[in-house]
């Protein structure tokens, strides 16, 4: 009724500025009324300007007349009625329609508490609370029914309306498709529409983040595992190198004096040491030093003892000593070792 009475002081306020407006023939019932309750109505337009002198208005009025009925169409008005003369009807309040709203979320949430196990009342009272713009509500109510029906295609129709609008598409989308996919739905399938481009679109922005994301920890591995290999070749190369030097310092040779490791600090030395002919022959020598006769032809293995002797010599080792020989050849201050004296056999 309030909505009525508005409608009604709206249309009063119209006549007041336009008084016109009474005479029009929609409003003929309403003349009438007020006529009746004796009331004085303003002269219609029409007669207004009948009432205004005549002359050279008048010819001009026939001219137009003539000008038009020469334009006028003929057309074809089978089928056309006369518009009718009726009442305006109200057009809805819509607070009245919040109110509604609201009145369904109470029924519902008492039905809810008479039926706690029906996911149907849920997914009902979660599109009622999308209606008032509620989408955190419809999420619970439709978590609930899904819970209690995981076939609930209402509730998963709703609540991926909800994650519409609260801007998380690609939840919104993965819903409103099960819901499809359970019952299909045009609605459901015009809201799945409306999220499917921004939802494709953050799905390829996440899988390219996660593939950068994946080579930035292999190549992070990759690195380790090089750092790695480094590493262990270094301490091997280092091993090898502490284990080849601490056998060769020793020779096989009793108390070798300290310092003496350092003659293997000498590149040429170790140069010489490096091959594989020379390191036999050396270490032949020290097992027995008189088979320097059999290596005295050689001469990286002559250069290798005059380098050690020459630098050991004070140190009272056991190491053969070359010298040079008059005739430009070298010897031994090693002796040949003692033989059993021979049978006289005269």
């Amino acid at each position: 009724m309030d909505a009525q009475v508005e409608l009604l002081r709206q249309f009063v306020n119209i006549c007041k500025s336009n008084p016109a407006i009474l005479h029009e023939p929609r409003f003929k019932f309403y003349r009438d009324y007020l006529e009746s309750l004796g009331a004085k109505l303003p002269p219609s337009p029409s007669e207004t300007k009948s009432s205004e002198p005549t002359g050279h208005n008048e010819e001009t009025q026939i001219n137009e007349q003539q000008a038009e009925s020469e334009d006028e169409l003929e057309l074809d008005m089978s089928g056309v009625i006369k518009g009718e003369e009726d009442e305006l009807l109200p057009m809805g309040d819509h607070n009245k329609e919040v109110m509604i709203l609201l009145n369904s979320v109470l029924h519902f949430t008492s039905a809810i508490e008479l039926n706690p196990g029906l996911a149907v009342l849920h997914a009902k009272r979660a599109n009622a609370l999308l209606k008032l713009n509620k989408p955190n509500g419809a999420i619970r109510d439709c978590d609930k029914a899904i819970s209690l029906n995981a076939d609930s295609a209402q509730g998963y129709k709703f609540r991926g309306r909800a994650h519409r609008l609260l801007g998380n598409f690609v939840e919104a989308h993965r819903d409103l498709a099960m819901a499809c996919k359970l019952d299909y739905d045009d609605e459901a399938n015009v809201w799945l529409k409306e999220v499917e481009s921004n939802a494709k679109k953050i799905l390829e922005h996440n899988r390219n983040k996660q593939r950068r994301k994946e080579e930035r920890e292999l190549k992070t591995r990759q690195e380790r595992i090089r750092q790695a290999q480094e590493t262990r070749k270094r301490d091997e190369q280092e091993k090898k190198h502490a284990d080849s030097t601490e056998g060769f310092g020793g020779f096989g040779m009793p108390n070798m004096p300290k310092g003496f490791e350092k003659i293997f600090q000498d590149s040429e030395v170790m140069s010489l040491l490096q091959d594989e002919s020379v390191l036999k022959a050396y270490m032949d020598i020290i097992n027995n030093p008189a088979n320097i006769a059999k290596h005295m032809s050689n001469p990286k293995v002559m250069k290798l003892f005059s380098k050690i002797g020459s630098a050991s010599g004070g140190f009272g080792m056991n190491t053969p000593e070359v010298y040079k020989t008059a005739n430009g050849g070298t010897t031994t201050n090693m002796a040949p070792p003692n033989k059993a004296p021979e049978p006289d056999l005269d």
